[in-house]
């Protein structure tokens, strides 16, 4: 995948380099095997940020995303036609605008995002394109190569369940509001109470941080941490917890407004 991709060994290096890449090492290559002798110290791990240097190669783990099929798929796709490609290549100065990797239109992460969308509107038809979908593969490009970043988001689309968001009739948000609003109201009730008293209510804030993975409205450095939890949990439901975390770490602010 030379032709798509830039491929080197520097996460490989990475790992001599960092305090813990021993650990970092079976995550890449004995995962199942860690899985089963130390479950919470690998969650603890992961929850704590996985080392940016190599965070592109545990990405690819975790979501089982190394498919010789899927690459041979996204050489393809890259050389077709897509009726999604004005729109998108509208939308890609709005996708990170304060990040300098995407701020050079027409730039090398603006073309590789451009390739990347417009090659999953001809993977997945019904749900061609959406805007959200560039702040997810975002983060990945920032990680490892094009041709890999299209696996991940395809796995993140089908095995958990973001697809479901995306689709004409957003089931999956719909379902992933109902249940942020529920536990939200049952968790954190003085502030689900208070952002109500002010007219502020899930559906004006929710889409935009789970259709994004959060990247819409929060720091670079927050959604990555959130991406690492996201892709180890392998849960739908994980999205939800995180945005309720989020209130409750800045209950106390949203209460003096």
């Amino acid at each position: 995948m030379e032709e798509v991709d830039e491929i080197t060994g520097a996460w490989e290096a990475a790992l001599d380099t960092l305090p813990d890449g021993g650990f970092w090492h079976s995550v890449i290559n004995e995962l199942d095997g860690l899985q089963r002798r130390a479950p919470l110290h690998l969650s603890a791990k992961i929850r704590a940020g996985v080392p940016a240097r190599v965070r592109g190669e545990v990405w690819q783990t975790l979501t089982q995303a190394r498919s010789t099929y899927l690459q041979t798929v996204y050489t393809q796709l890259i050389q077709e036609y897509s009726p999604h490609e004005r729109v998108i290549r509208r939308d890609l100065t709005r996708t990170f605008p304060k990040v300098p990797v995407f701020r050079s239109e027409g730039g090398t992460a603006q073309q590789r995002m451009f390739r990347i969308l417009k090659a999953y509107s001809l993977y997945d038809a019904e749900v061609g394109y959406c805007q959200g979908l560039g702040f997810i593969i975002g983060p990945l490009i920032m990680s490892m190569g094009e041709c890999e970043a299209f696996c991940v988001l395809v796995r993140l689309m089908e095995t958990y369940d973001l697809r479901g968001m995306f689709t004409e009739d957003m089931a999956g948000l719909h379902l992933r509001l109902y249940q942020f609003q529920a536990l939200a109201t049952e968790i954190v009730p003085e502030v689900m109470a208070h952002l109500g008293r002010h007219g502020v209510l899930p559906a004006m804030y929710v889409p935009s941080w789970f259709l994004s993975l959060f990247a819409y409205t929060m720091p670079l450095s927050f959604v990555l941490r959130a991406m690492d939890v996201v892709m180890a949990e392998r849960a739908p439901e994980t999205i939800v917890r995180i945005g309720i975390a989020v209130l409750q770490r800045n209950a106390d602010a949203l209460m003096r407004q």
